[in-house]
């Protein structure tokens, strides 16, 4: 069976240039998270045992789902796991990675080294789809390649993924005190630092809060636990936020939850949370500056095509792919205003270019820039010019107006 899970992953790399390795899963799972063969591996520098859990939580998660299973490591790269029951019960798994999702400027892969950046630079890398469709392809080439030797894992005969974490919370918020605040107020701190892109204060704070549940829950795994729950759930949230696949992310904390279930002392759960948090964070900061400025560019091209029509948050999120609040949060903290008002102040202003280069009523014009009525209009023309839109035409065709009009109202004839 090892032979011909290497043969098959040796066809496999031929085709795709993927690493792979082969583990027997009840005897000799790795002391290391590297692919020995791979020469990213080789180069990373990450304390490799300190990170061997990556593989064998990867390979449990493969056998509760139906043999096989997409996970990242510690840098952010994806790697597929396929097992493989003989028909005495040896089990094996088939590990294809360290595998590119994305592009590369979008990804974890910290510069550490010029030989990690070649070792990188040759790998081509693949979308979320194309790394679903190796593993299905893979999958296939296994059940071809071994028929009737081959019994997968049924997914069946563990609880429902969803479900199955839905008791893991219920079972460990059961040990919070009431109203338990511990965590929930850090969280505003956590944004903040979030929206400001501070990974060295993200870091720190991380670190900070869970020496904190150490010291405080070391005695009390479950209430220890129940709060880790909340800061996974909480990152979570803040990922899908800021526009990242919700099922992927949804998928990935069903894992992060079943891993934790199973860790049974506060020291391994401390190492661990310090760990998942951290990488976390970095998803969440990875396209920041990024993201940030594509969703700001993105509204403000979106509001300037469709002034003159009904705008609804809803229509931007669409285009941003953003949540409403981080969407409102970062355009006000970037541009120093709302996007509402951001909206009504380029409506005037078009008002103004119209008031200045035709003859059309004011009452067209009014509904033109998509304001109510003529004498909304009026207040609202006047609140950011100081006058009133006849009084601006007034101007602009050379007529004598009351009152004294500013340097940047006259730009705006």
């Amino acid at each position: 069976m090892y032979k011909q899970l290497q043969y098959i992953g040796e066809h496999l790399h031929a085709v795709t240039g993927v690493p792979y390795v082969v583990f027997r899963t009840d005897a000799d799972l790795p002391e290391a998270c590297m692919i020995p063969s791979c020469s990213i591996c080789q180069n990373c520098p990450l304390e490799t045992r300190i990170y061997a859990h990556t593989h064998s939580y990867g390979i449990q998660d493969a056998k509760s789902n139906g043999g096989k299973q997409i996970y990242d490591c510690r840098m952010g790269f994806a790697f597929c796991a396929l097992i493989a029951k003989s028909e005495d019960g040896e089990e094996y798994a088939l590990v294809l990675g360290p595998i590119v999702s994305g592009e590369l400027h979008d990804g974890l892969y910290q510069s550490y080294s010029s030989e990690l950046d070649r070792a990188i630079s040759r790998v081509k890398p693949l979308s979320a789809l194309q790394i679903r469709n190796l593993l299905e392809i893979a999958e296939m080439t296994l059940r071809a390649a071994l028929p009737g030797r081959i019994k997968y894992i049924e997914s069946n005969s563990i609880p429902d993924g969803e479900s199955y974490t839905k008791k893991i919370k219920e079972k460990y918020s059961a040990s919070l005190p009431g109203r338990d605040g511990f965590v929930h107020s850090r969280i505003e701190h956590f944004r903040t630092l979030l929206d400001d892109g501070d990974q060295k204060g993200m870091e720190k704070s991380i670190t900070e809060l869970i020496n904190r549940l150490y010291i405080e829950n070391r005695d009390q795994l479950d209430v220890f636990k129940a709060r880790s729950i909340q800061m996974i759930d909480f990152f979570g949230r803040v990922i899908i936020d800021r526009g990242q696949e919700a099922s992927g992310i949804l998928s990935d904390i069903n894992g992060l939850l079943r891993h934790l279930d199973m860790i049974d002392d506060a020291d391994t759960l401390c190492i661990w949370l310090k760990d998942t948090m951290v990488h976390m964070s970095a998803i969440a900061l990875q396209h920041y500056h990024i993201v940030y400025r594509d969703v700001v560019s993105k509204t403000i091209q979106y509001l300037r095509a469709n002034w003159d029509k009904k705008i609804t948050l809803d229509e931007i999120v669409n285009v941003t792919h953003v949540s409403k609040a981080y969407l409102c949060t970062i355009f006000k903290k970037q541009m120093g205003m709302s996007i509402l008002e951001y909206l009504t102040r380029l409506r005037v202003e078009k008002a103004k270019e119209m008031l200045n280069a035709s003859n059309t009523t004011l009452t067209e014009i009014a509904q033109q820039c998509c304001f109510f009525d003529q004498s909304y209009f009026s207040k609202v023309f006047r609140k950011y010019t100081g006058y009133t839109p006849k009084q601006w035409r007034d101007f602009a065709s050379g007529k004598p107006v009351t009152g004294k009009l500013t340097v940047n109202d006259r730009r705006g004839k």
